[in-house]
C-alpha cells in the first residue's frame, strides 16, 4: 500500500511516521504545482495530511500563508484523492467551531470559526467534504508529543524555572 504523510516533521505527523512505513515527502505543500505533481507521480492509496499552519496568533498577520497551508493544500489533496480513489485522512482542529455550548461537537455541527486560523482550517475541511473524495477529518485540540512546542512541554519548562505558575483557567482541552 502506498501511503504518503504530509507534515511528517510535526507533532501529529511525527507520531504517525513512527508507526507506518510511508513516503515522507520533502515538498512545500503551499506550492500548488509541486504538490499536484508529487501526488500525480506517487499515486498514493492513502494521503495523510498532518501539515498545517498552526500558529493561531501569527495567522492573523500571515493570512495568505495560513490559507495556502490549511485550505488550498487540502483542496489539492482532496482532488487528487478523488481522481485516484485514494483515502484522505486530514487533521483539523476544534477552532473551526466558536467554542460556545457545553456539549461535544458532532461531525455535522455548523462551522463558525472566530479567527483566521479557524477560518483557514474550516475552508480546508469544507473543500475536502465538497470534493466527494473518500475522507476522514479528525478535529483535534491540545496536541502534545515529545517533538515540537506544546502546552505540556511549556508547563514542564516553566515549573523547572519558577516556584509559582499562572495558567489560564477559562479553557478546556481534551
Amino acid at each position: 500500500m502506498n501511503i504518503v504523510i504530509f507534515g511528517h516533521t510535526g507533532q501529529i505527523g511525527g507520531e504517525i511516521r513512527s508507526l507506518l512505513k510511508a513516503i515522507l515527502p520533502d515538498i512545500d505543500v503551499t506550492n500548488a504545482n509541486e504538490l499536484i505533481e508529487f501526488l500525480h507521480q506517487t499515486k498514493p492509496d492513502i494521503i495523510i495530511n498532518a501539515a498545517a499552519y498552526t500558529n493561531v496568533d501569527a495567522a492573523e498577520k500571515n493570512r495568505d500563508l495560513a490559507f495556502l497551508t490549511n485550505a488550498t493544500a487540502p483542496r489539492i489533496m482532496a482532488k487528487a484523492a478523488k481522481d485516484s480513489g485514494a483515502l484522505l485522512i486530514h487533521f483539523s482542529t476544534d477552532y473551526v467551531f466558536d467554542g460556545t455550548g457545553d456539549t461535544p461537537w458532532m461531525e455535522d455541527s455548523p462551522l463558525s470559526p472566530l479567527n483566521v486560523y479557524g477560518a483557514s482550517k474550516a475552508e480546508g475541511d469544507e473543500a475536502i467534504i465538497q470534493s466527494g473524495c473518500r475522507h476522514l477529518i479528525i478535529r483535534t485540540s491540545w496536541i502534545y508529543s515529545v517533538a515540537g512546542e506544546n502546552f505540556i512541554k511549556t508547563i514542564l519548562r516553566l515549573a523547572q524555572k519558577q516556584n509559582e505558575l499562572r495558567v489560564v483557567s477559562d479553557q478546556i482541552g481534551a
